[in-house]
């Protein structure tokens, strides 16, 4: 995954595994080692849904594409999203 070691990404696996092991394990099982994904943590808050996904998915997109090169479609999301 992007970076299995954030903090983050420790501690939902941590909470996921407390209650979901054998889900937990599959998702372990299938990302340990590969840097394929991007991770995206949504947790509750008072804002909709969509909102707060649409933010999450956002911040590990720059996360994850702040180590490599970016698609285009990504650096126009980025200027688009800069000139609001």
């Amino acid at each position: 995954m992007e970076d299995q070691e954030l903090e983050t990404n420790c501690i939902a696996e941590d909470i996921l595994k407390r209650y979901n092991a054998p889900v937990a394990d599959k998702i372990i099982a299938h990302t340990d080692g590969s840097n394929a994904y991007c991770i995206v943590l949504l947790t509750g808050s008072p804002e909709s849904l969509s909102k707060r996904f649409i933010d999450a998915l956002h911040q590990a997109a720059v996360r994850y594409w702040d180590k490599g090169r970016p698609p285009l479609l990504f650096k126009s999301l980025i200027k688009q999203d800069s000139s609001h």
